[in-house]
Protein backbone atom coordinates (compact mmCIF):
# COMPACT_ATOMS: atom_id res chain seq x y z
CA UNK A 1 0.00 0.00 0.00
CA UNK A 2 1.52 3.21 -1.23
CA UNK A 3 -0.63 5.47 1.35
CA UNK A 4 -0.09 2.87 4.77
CA UNK A 5 1.11 5.32 7.26
CA UNK A 6 -0.92 3.41 10.06
CA UNK A 7 1.13 5.03 13.50
CA UNK A 8 3.01 7.31 11.62
CA UNK A 9 3.29 10.74 11.67
CA UNK A 10 5.81 13.24 10.14
CA UNK A 11 7.16 16.47 11.94
CA UNK A 12 10.25 18.90 10.32
CA UNK A 13 10.56 15.77 7.50
CA UNK A 14 11.08 13.02 10.35
CA UNK A 15 9.15 10.01 10.95
CA UNK A 16 7.67 9.49 14.34
CA UNK A 17 5.55 6.40 15.50
CA UNK A 18 2.22 7.60 17.27
CA UNK A 19 0.16 4.83 19.55
CA UNK A 20 -3.14 5.58 21.15
CA UNK A 21 -3.11 5.02 25.18
CA UNK A 22 -6.31 3.33 26.15
CA UNK A 23 -8.29 5.61 28.06
CA UNK A 24 -8.09 3.95 31.50
CA UNK A 25 -4.56 4.87 31.21
CA UNK A 26 -4.47 8.63 30.24
CA UNK A 27 -3.98 9.42 33.86
CA UNK A 28 -1.04 7.44 34.20
CA UNK A 29 0.57 7.88 30.94
CA UNK A 30 -0.13 11.84 31.33
CA UNK A 31 -1.11 11.74 27.38
CA UNK A 32 -3.43 10.55 24.74
CA UNK A 33 -0.74 9.04 22.59
CA UNK A 34 2.70 8.10 23.35
CA UNK A 35 4.58 9.39 20.08
CA UNK A 36 8.98 8.50 19.62
CA UNK A 37 10.59 9.27 16.95
CA UNK A 38 12.05 6.38 14.08
CA UNK A 39 15.09 8.95 13.52
CA UNK A 40 14.62 8.84 9.31
CA UNK A 41 12.96 11.22 6.66
CA UNK A 42 12.38 8.18 4.80
CA UNK A 43 8.74 6.71 5.02
CA UNK A 44 9.89 3.59 3.11
CA UNK A 45 12.28 2.99 6.06
CA UNK A 46 9.47 4.00 8.51
CA UNK A 47 7.48 1.44 7.57
CA UNK A 48 9.69 -1.38 8.63
CA UNK A 49 10.86 0.33 11.57
CA UNK A 50 7.86 1.16 12.69
CA UNK A 51 6.19 -2.48 13.48
CA UNK A 52 8.93 -3.61 16.94
CA UNK A 53 8.25 0.02 17.98
CA UNK A 54 4.78 -0.06 17.60
CA UNK A 55 5.11 -3.62 19.72
CA UNK A 56 7.64 -2.02 22.43
CA UNK A 57 5.03 0.42 23.12
CA UNK A 58 2.02 -1.70 23.28
CA UNK A 59 3.92 -3.84 25.79
CA UNK A 60 4.49 -1.42 27.80
CA UNK A 61 0.76 -0.04 27.95
CA UNK A 62 -0.12 -3.97 28.49
CA UNK A 63 1.87 -3.86 31.43
CA UNK A 64 0.68 -0.34 32.77
CA UNK A 65 -3.13 -2.00 32.36
CA UNK A 66 -2.54 -5.38 33.75
CA UNK A 67 -1.12 -3.30 36.69
CA UNK A 68 0.81 -6.47 37.97
CA UNK A 69 4.08 -4.60 39.79
CA UNK A 70 1.30 -2.75 42.15
CA UNK A 71 0.64 -4.49 45.13
CA UNK A 72 -3.09 -4.73 46.42
CA UNK A 73 -2.84 -1.57 49.11
CA UNK A 74 -0.91 0.34 46.73
CA UNK A 75 -3.87 -0.36 43.61
CA UNK A 76 -6.58 0.83 46.19
CA UNK A 77 -5.03 3.61 47.74
CA UNK A 78 -4.70 4.93 44.26
CA UNK A 79 -8.58 3.99 43.37
CA UNK A 80 -9.96 5.24 46.72
CA UNK A 81 -7.39 8.47 46.30
CA UNK A 82 -8.79 9.49 43.28
CA UNK A 83 -12.49 9.57 44.40
CA UNK A 84 -11.86 11.23 47.43
CA UNK A 85 -10.12 14.02 45.74
CA UNK A 86 -12.64 14.21 42.94
CA UNK A 87 -15.85 14.06 45.37
CA UNK A 88 -17.52 17.07 46.20
CA UNK A 89 -17.80 18.26 50.35
CA UNK A 90 -20.65 19.99 49.48
CA UNK A 91 -23.60 17.81 52.12
CA UNK A 92 -26.42 16.11 50.78
CA UNK A 93 -30.11 18.04 51.93
CA UNK A 94 -31.55 14.83 52.54
CA UNK A 95 -28.65 12.28 54.26
CA UNK A 96 -25.84 14.94 55.04
CA UNK A 97 -23.40 13.22 53.92
CA UNK A 98 -21.32 14.59 51.09
CA UNK A 99 -19.91 12.28 48.51
CA UNK A 100 -16.40 12.90 50.29
CA UNK A 101 -17.50 11.46 53.56
CA UNK A 102 -19.29 8.54 51.71
CA UNK A 103 -15.96 8.16 49.63
CA UNK A 104 -14.26 8.47 53.26
CA UNK A 105 -17.15 5.38 54.72
CA UNK A 106 -15.59 3.23 51.34
CA UNK A 107 -12.10 3.82 52.85
CA UNK A 108 -12.95 2.25 55.97
CA UNK A 109 -14.79 -0.70 54.99
CA UNK A 110 -12.12 -1.29 52.23
CA UNK A 111 -9.71 -0.86 55.43
CA UNK A 112 -11.61 -3.18 57.81
CA UNK A 113 -11.90 -5.64 54.81
CA UNK A 114 -8.23 -5.87 54.35
CA UNK A 115 -7.32 -6.12 57.96
CA UNK A 116 -9.69 -9.16 57.78
CA UNK A 117 -8.46 -11.28 54.88
CA UNK A 118 -4.69 -9.97 54.46
CA UNK A 119 -3.10 -8.23 57.71
CA UNK A 120 -3.23 -5.04 59.69
CA UNK A 121 -0.41 -3.64 58.07
CA UNK A 122 -2.04 -3.88 54.86
CA UNK A 123 -4.67 -1.76 55.65
CA UNK A 124 -2.97 0.91 57.75
CA UNK A 125 -1.20 1.11 54.24
CA UNK A 126 -4.47 1.43 51.92
CA UNK A 127 -5.41 4.37 54.35
CA UNK A 128 -1.93 5.76 54.57
CA UNK A 129 -2.02 5.42 50.56
CA UNK A 130 -5.29 7.10 50.09
CA UNK A 131 -5.42 9.87 52.79
CA UNK A 132 -1.81 11.27 51.38
CA UNK A 133 -1.10 13.84 49.02
CA UNK A 134 2.23 12.19 48.36
CA UNK A 135 2.23 9.75 45.15
CA UNK A 136 3.17 6.03 46.11
CA UNK A 137 6.45 4.75 44.93
CA UNK A 138 4.72 1.95 42.82
CA UNK A 139 2.81 4.73 40.55
CA UNK A 140 5.62 7.04 39.80
CA UNK A 141 7.77 4.01 38.95
CA UNK A 142 4.90 3.05 36.20
CA UNK A 143 5.03 7.20 34.67
CA UNK A 144 8.92 6.83 35.07
CA UNK A 145 8.96 3.86 33.00
CA UNK A 146 6.93 5.89 30.03
CA UNK A 147 9.31 8.78 30.21
CA UNK A 148 12.42 6.29 30.23
CA UNK A 149 11.38 4.15 27.48
CA UNK A 150 10.94 7.11 25.31
CA UNK A 151 14.28 8.45 26.08
CA UNK A 152 17.32 8.23 23.89
CA UNK A 153 19.25 6.55 26.67
CA UNK A 154 20.33 2.83 25.16
CA UNK A 155 18.67 -0.19 25.87
CA UNK A 156 21.12 -1.65 28.41
CA UNK A 157 20.61 1.43 29.81
CA UNK A 158 17.11 1.61 30.31
CA UNK A 159 17.24 -2.41 31.55
CA UNK A 160 19.53 -1.95 34.25
CA UNK A 161 17.85 1.84 35.51
CA UNK A 162 13.97 -0.60 35.75
CA UNK A 163 15.88 -3.48 36.98
CA UNK A 164 17.91 -1.37 39.91
CA UNK A 165 14.43 0.59 40.96
CA UNK A 166 12.72 -2.67 40.93
CA UNK A 167 14.59 -4.14 43.12
CA UNK A 168 14.53 -1.24 45.60
CA UNK A 169 10.67 -1.29 45.60
CA UNK A 170 10.89 -4.69 46.57
CA UNK A 171 12.81 -3.72 49.16
CA UNK A 172 10.49 -0.70 49.92
CA UNK A 173 7.57 -3.14 50.37
CA UNK A 174 9.15 -5.56 52.68
CA UNK A 175 9.78 -2.81 54.91
CA UNK A 176 6.49 -0.80 54.52
CA UNK A 177 7.57 1.71 52.64
CA UNK A 178 4.86 2.86 50.33
CA UNK A 179 4.89 6.59 49.58
CA UNK A 180 7.56 8.71 47.57
CA UNK A 181 7.72 11.41 50.82
CA UNK A 182 8.52 8.40 53.38
CA UNK A 183 11.86 7.81 51.77
CA UNK A 184 14.81 9.68 53.81
CA UNK A 185 18.56 9.21 53.54
CA UNK A 186 18.80 7.10 56.67
CA UNK A 187 16.17 4.60 54.10
CA UNK A 188 18.52 5.26 51.07
CA UNK A 189 21.60 4.30 53.36
CA UNK A 190 20.29 0.91 54.86
CA UNK A 191 19.06 -0.53 51.10
CA UNK A 192 22.63 0.24 50.57
CA UNK A 193 23.99 -1.78 53.27
CA UNK A 194 21.06 -4.52 53.16
CA UNK A 195 21.23 -4.91 49.13
CA UNK A 196 24.27 -3.67 47.43
CA UNK A 197 27.06 -3.49 50.20
CA UNK A 198 28.15 -6.84 48.94
CA UNK A 199 27.88 -5.69 45.48
CA UNK A 200 31.28 -5.26 43.42
CA UNK A 201 32.08 -1.37 43.16
CA UNK A 202 31.22 -1.46 39.43
CA UNK A 203 27.07 -3.54 40.16
CA UNK A 204 26.62 -0.89 43.33
CA UNK A 205 27.40 2.23 41.61
CA UNK A 206 25.07 0.99 38.42
CA UNK A 207 22.35 0.33 40.77
CA UNK A 208 22.53 3.74 42.45
CA UNK A 209 22.72 5.71 39.03
CA UNK A 210 19.06 3.74 38.12
CA UNK A 211 17.44 5.02 41.27
CA UNK A 212 18.97 8.40 41.62
CA UNK A 213 17.91 9.02 37.94
CA UNK A 214 14.49 7.90 38.89
CA UNK A 215 14.59 10.06 42.25
CA UNK A 216 15.76 13.51 39.65
CA UNK A 217 12.87 12.41 37.72
CA UNK A 218 10.14 13.08 40.45
CA UNK A 219 12.72 16.00 41.99
CA UNK A 220 11.94 17.13 38.19
CA UNK A 221 8.12 16.69 37.82
CA UNK A 222 7.34 17.72 41.53
CA UNK A 223 6.16 14.51 42.88
CA UNK A 224 8.33 15.24 45.97
CA UNK A 225 8.08 17.82 49.05
CA UNK A 226 9.36 20.64 48.48
CA UNK A 227 12.02 20.37 51.19
CA UNK A 228 13.22 16.89 49.96
CA UNK A 229 16.52 16.31 48.93
CA UNK A 230 17.86 13.33 46.52
CA UNK A 231 19.00 10.79 49.17
CA UNK A 232 20.72 8.68 46.69
CA UNK A 233 23.51 11.09 46.07
CA UNK A 234 26.33 10.10 47.44
CA UNK A 235 25.16 6.59 48.30
CA UNK A 236 28.34 4.93 47.22
CA UNK A 237 28.71 2.07 50.35
CA UNK A 238 31.63 1.36 52.69
CA UNK A 239 35.16 1.22 50.95
CA UNK A 240 36.08 -2.82 50.84
CA UNK A 241 39.61 -4.03 50.56
CA UNK A 242 40.76 -5.38 47.14
CA UNK A 243 41.49 -8.94 47.36
CA UNK A 244 43.66 -9.15 44.73
CA UNK A 245 46.14 -6.66 45.16
CA UNK A 246 46.04 -3.51 43.42
CA UNK A 247 43.91 -3.34 40.20
CA UNK A 248 44.34 -1.26 37.30
CA UNK A 249 41.84 1.52 37.57
CA UNK A 250 39.92 1.28 33.82
CA UNK A 251 41.33 0.87 30.66
CA UNK A 252 45.19 1.14 30.01
CA UNK A 253 46.93 0.40 26.67
CA UNK A 254 48.45 -2.18 25.13
CA UNK A 255 52.64 -2.90 25.11
CA UNK A 256 54.48 -2.55 22.02
CA UNK A 257 55.03 -6.94 22.86
CA UNK A 258 51.07 -7.31 23.36
CA UNK A 259 49.97 -5.11 20.12
CA UNK A 260 52.78 -7.45 18.04
CA UNK A 261 51.50 -10.71 19.70
CA UNK A 262 47.80 -9.75 18.68
CA UNK A 263 48.80 -8.62 15.13
CA UNK A 264 50.14 -12.09 14.59
CA UNK A 265 47.97 -13.91 15.82
CA UNK A 266 44.32 -12.81 15.11
CA UNK A 267 43.20 -13.60 11.87
CA UNK A 268 40.34 -12.49 9.81
CA UNK A 269 37.64 -9.48 10.43
CA UNK A 270 39.20 -9.37 14.26
CA UNK A 271 42.15 -8.87 12.59
CA UNK A 272 41.23 -6.21 10.45
CA UNK A 273 38.88 -4.67 13.57
CA UNK A 274 42.07 -4.51 15.52
CA UNK A 275 44.13 -2.58 12.61
CA UNK A 276 41.45 -0.47 12.55
CA UNK A 277 41.36 0.91 15.66
CA UNK A 278 44.99 1.11 16.39
CA UNK A 279 44.64 3.89 13.53
CA UNK A 280 41.31 5.79 14.20
CA UNK A 281 41.27 5.22 17.94
CA UNK A 282 37.10 4.61 16.98
CA UNK A 283 34.77 2.88 19.67
CA UNK A 284 34.58 -0.98 19.20
CA UNK A 285 30.77 -0.01 17.87
CA UNK A 286 31.71 2.42 15.86
CA UNK A 287 34.23 0.16 13.61
CA UNK A 288 32.24 -3.29 13.35
CA UNK A 289 29.07 -0.82 12.36
CA UNK A 290 31.05 0.89 9.04
CA UNK A 291 29.26 0.56 5.82
CA UNK A 292 30.55 1.68 2.22
CA UNK A 293 28.99 5.10 2.55
CA UNK A 294 30.77 5.64 5.78
CA UNK A 295 34.08 6.58 3.70
CA UNK A 296 33.99 9.87 2.18
CA UNK A 297 36.35 11.63 0.26
CA UNK A 298 36.76 15.81 1.19
CA UNK A 299 39.49 17.75 -0.71
CA UNK A 300 41.06 14.74 -1.67
CA UNK A 301 41.61 13.30 1.56
CA UNK A 302 39.24 9.80 2.49
CA UNK A 303 37.42 9.88 5.75
CA UNK A 304 35.54 7.34 7.89
CA UNK A 305 32.10 9.35 8.70
CA UNK A 306 30.96 8.06 12.37
CA UNK A 307 27.56 9.18 12.02
CA UNK A 308 26.22 8.11 15.59
CA UNK A 309 27.45 7.65 18.92
CA UNK A 310 27.23 8.12 22.85
CA UNK A 311 27.75 11.70 22.34
CA UNK A 312 27.14 14.69 20.00
CA UNK A 313 30.83 14.99 19.42
CA UNK A 314 31.41 11.26 19.04
CA UNK A 315 29.98 12.37 15.56
CA UNK A 316 33.00 13.32 13.65
CA UNK A 317 35.29 12.35 10.44
CA UNK A 318 38.23 10.35 10.89
CA UNK A 319 40.65 10.87 8.47
CA UNK A 320 42.52 7.38 6.95
CA UNK A 321 45.92 7.15 8.29
CA UNK A 322 48.00 5.69 5.20
CA UNK A 323 49.16 2.22 7.11
CA UNK A 324 45.31 1.27 7.05
CA UNK A 325 44.46 2.86 3.20
CA UNK A 326 44.54 -0.86 1.62
CA UNK A 327 42.55 -2.71 4.58
CA UNK A 328 39.68 -0.13 4.14
CA UNK A 329 39.93 -0.52 0.49
CA UNK A 330 39.80 -4.53 1.08
CA UNK A 331 36.51 -3.79 3.09
CA UNK A 332 34.96 -1.73 0.55
CA UNK A 333 35.15 -4.46 -1.77
CA UNK A 334 33.64 -6.56 1.47
CA UNK A 335 30.59 -4.35 1.50
CA UNK A 336 30.06 -3.64 -1.99
CA UNK A 337 29.21 -7.24 -2.26
CA UNK A 338 26.78 -6.83 1.40
CA UNK A 339 23.54 -6.48 0.49
CA UNK A 340 23.57 -4.27 3.50
CA UNK A 341 26.71 -2.36 2.59
CA UNK A 342 28.33 -3.44 5.79
CA UNK A 343 32.16 -3.72 6.11
CA UNK A 344 31.75 -6.43 9.02
CA UNK A 345 28.68 -8.34 7.09
CA UNK A 346 25.92 -9.76 9.80
CA UNK A 347 26.93 -13.35 9.45
CA UNK A 348 30.59 -12.07 11.10
CA UNK A 349 29.21 -9.74 13.60
CA UNK A 350 25.66 -10.01 14.25
CA UNK A 351 23.48 -7.29 16.13
CA UNK A 352 22.79 -8.10 19.99
CA UNK A 353 22.44 -6.96 23.05
CA UNK A 354 20.11 -4.50 24.32
CA UNK A 355 20.72 -1.93 21.33
CA UNK A 356 21.29 -5.00 19.27
CA UNK A 357 23.99 -3.42 17.53
CA UNK A 358 27.29 -5.21 15.72
CA UNK A 359 29.73 -3.41 19.23
CA UNK A 360 28.01 -6.14 21.40
CA UNK A 361 28.90 -9.73 19.36
CA UNK A 362 31.93 -8.34 18.43
CA UNK A 363 33.65 -7.14 21.72
CA UNK A 364 32.62 -10.39 22.75
CA UNK A 365 34.30 -12.60 20.04
CA UNK A 366 37.26 -9.90 20.68
CA UNK A 367 37.71 -10.50 24.12
CA UNK A 368 37.82 -14.48 23.49
CA UNK A 369 40.43 -14.21 20.96
CA UNK A 370 42.88 -11.64 22.68
CA UNK A 371 42.28 -14.11 25.83
CA UNK A 372 43.26 -16.73 23.56
CA UNK A 373 46.25 -15.01 22.20
CA UNK A 374 47.45 -14.82 25.92
CA UNK A 375 47.12 -10.75 26.13
CA UNK A 376 44.54 -10.84 29.67
CA UNK A 377 46.62 -8.45 31.08
CA UNK A 378 43.69 -6.39 33.71
CA UNK A 379 42.67 -3.33 32.34
CA UNK A 380 43.56 -3.89 28.41
CA UNK A 381 40.30 -4.46 26.28
CA UNK A 382 39.60 -3.25 22.52
CA UNK A 383 38.63 0.07 24.00
CA UNK A 384 42.83 0.34 25.10
CA UNK A 385 43.81 1.28 21.02
CA UNK A 386 42.21 4.81 22.03
CA UNK A 387 44.46 5.11 24.73
CA UNK A 388 47.78 3.99 22.41
CA UNK A 389 46.09 6.29 19.79
CA UNK A 390 45.61 9.41 22.42
CA UNK A 391 49.07 8.73 23.72
CA UNK A 392 51.00 8.30 20.50
CA UNK A 393 49.29 11.63 19.43
CA UNK A 394 50.04 13.36 22.27
CA UNK A 395 53.80 12.37 22.17
CA UNK A 396 53.64 13.90 18.74
CA UNK A 397 52.86 17.01 20.76
CA UNK A 398 49.15 17.01 18.68
CA UNK A 399 47.48 19.66 20.31
CA UNK A 400 44.45 18.63 23.01
CA UNK A 401 41.82 20.28 20.74
CA UNK A 402 42.99 18.55 18.01
CA UNK A 403 43.12 15.18 19.30
CA UNK A 404 39.23 15.26 20.92
CA UNK A 405 38.24 15.90 17.21
CA UNK A 406 39.57 12.58 16.39
CA UNK A 407 38.51 10.35 19.34
CA UNK A 408 35.22 12.29 19.67
CA UNK A 409 35.81 13.92 22.86
CA UNK A 410 33.68 16.94 24.04
CA UNK A 411 35.70 20.09 24.10
CA UNK A 412 34.43 21.81 27.19
CA UNK A 413 36.89 25.01 26.93
CA UNK A 414 35.00 27.96 25.78
CA UNK A 415 37.36 29.29 22.89
CA UNK A 416 37.20 25.94 21.35
CA UNK A 417 34.53 24.36 22.92
CA UNK A 418 31.54 26.79 21.76
CA UNK A 419 33.05 28.87 19.30
CA UNK A 420 35.15 26.70 16.86
CA UNK A 421 33.37 23.24 15.29
CA UNK A 422 37.39 22.41 14.11
CA UNK A 423 36.28 22.44 10.27
CA UNK A 424 39.37 24.41 9.61
CA UNK A 425 42.16 21.44 11.35
CA UNK A 426 43.81 19.61 9.38
CA UNK A 427 43.20 15.76 10.74
CA UNK A 428 44.91 14.50 7.92
CA UNK A 429 48.14 15.92 9.11
CA UNK A 430 47.56 14.84 12.73
CA UNK A 431 46.07 11.62 12.03
CA UNK A 432 49.53 10.52 9.97
CA UNK A 433 51.63 11.53 12.73
CA UNK A 434 51.06 8.30 14.60
CA UNK A 435 53.48 5.98 14.04
CA UNK A 436 53.88 2.16 16.45
CA UNK A 437 57.55 2.08 15.43
CA UNK A 438 58.90 -0.47 12.49
CA UNK A 439 58.15 -3.83 14.91
CA UNK A 440 54.27 -3.11 14.71
CA UNK A 441 54.15 -1.41 11.32
CA UNK A 442 55.79 -4.23 9.60
CA UNK A 443 52.50 -6.34 11.26
CA UNK A 444 49.70 -3.71 9.99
Amino acid sequence: MDNDTRYLMRRYQTWYVKVRVPRSLEAQVGNTHIIRTLKTHSLDEARVLRWPLVAQIKAELAGLEKVGNLSAATRKAIEVRKAILAASNVPDPLTGMSDRDIAMVVLETLAEKAAAQVSEGLSRSLVRGALSKSPTLRETYALWLVDLEASEAARKTVHDYKTSVSKFLEWADSKGILLVHEVTRRHAGDYVSDKLQAMAKDTRNRNLSGISNWWKWLIQKGRTKDDQANPWGGQRGAVTKSRGGKKAKGWVPYTTEEISNLLRTLEGPLADLFRLGLFTGGRINELASLRAKHVVEKHGVRFLSIEEGKTEAAIRHIPIHPQIETLVDRLLRTAEADPGGWFFPDSVFPPGGYDKDKGHSASKKFSAARRGAGVDRAGVVFHSTRKNLIELLEGAEVPLSTVQLLVGHERRDMTFGRYSKGVCVNLSSAIQKVDYGPEVNALV
